[in-house]
């Protein structure tokens, strides 16, 4: 599902001579039970935004499993950015519903799937958001 994702940003991330990379803990379990759509789409809208922002240097998606019940699985998807970075006072409000449309909508799909979207960012430094999702083992 996540190497469906890099495709649609092709032409923009090589117009803007940026890099998109994919790092996938080789880790992860080989299926989980989720709603790969919901997940798709939150980190579609966390990549279009770094695009938007970011000027020089990459947009990586990395991926990875934290220990867990014998059934389930937390997965973690981060997208970091080279771009300029949000400042404290701006990253108090990035997720209201007016303020970033994108991010408000990807808090509220992560939030139905028992998720947490979580922003870290420094100035002149990037951006990372964190998205950790609760699934189930696939049986």
């Amino acid at each position: 599902m996540i190497e469906t994702i890099k495709p649609l940003f092709t032409r923009q991330i090589h117009e803007k001579g940026l890099e998109l990379n994919v790092v996938i803990d080789p880790a992860l379990p080989d299926a989980v039970e989720g709603d790969p759509g919901r997940i798709r789409q939150i980190l579609v809208n966390l990549v279009g935004n770094a695009l938007k922002f970011t000027r020089t240097g990459f947009i990586e998606i990395r991926t990875s499993a934290a220990p867990g019940e014998a059934d389930s699985r937390s997965l973690e998807f981060v997208v970091h950015d080279t771009g300029p970075g949000i400042s404290p006072e701006r990253a108090h409000t990035i997720f209201g519903a007016f303020v970033q449309k994108d991010s408000s909508i990807s808090r509220r799909l992560a939030e139905l799937m028992d998720g947490t979207l979580r922003l870290s960012s420094e100035v002149g430094e990037g951006t990372a958001f964190t998205l950790q999702i609760p699934l189930r083992l696939a049986r």
